[in-house]
């Protein structure tokens, strides 16, 4: 579940028709400047700055959940990831002793 977004969800959209990543790589004002000019759109700076920034969070995050134990990045979901991960352990703890 994502939490909601009122303003600027058209460039959640653009993030994700462009791709939000270029490989294992954030995007580049380059790769703006391509996906601007064969679409025909212009973004002003503080859009385009906005869109660098989500794609480099995006490859953050995707990179952190490559962790077994990788948290949940929106707050909500922390404490029953926490609970979870207690229940794991106990579980565990069982099995050894």
């Amino acid at each position: 579940m994502v939490p909601p977004l009122t303003d600027g969800a058209y460039l959640i959209e653009y993030l994700f028709e462009m791709g939000p990543t270029n490989g294992d790589h954030a995007l580049t004002a380059g790769d703006l400047v391509n996906y601007q000019t064969l679409m025909g759109i212009e973004w002003t700076p503080h859009q385009a700055g906005t869109l660098l920034r989500l794609s480099r969070a995006y490859l953050g995050e995707m990179h952190a959940a490559t962790k077994h134990d990788a948290p949940p990045p929106w707050e909500i979901f922390k404490a029953p990831w926490r609970w979870i991960q207690r229940q794991q352990e106990e579980r565990r703890l069982d099995a050894f002793l």
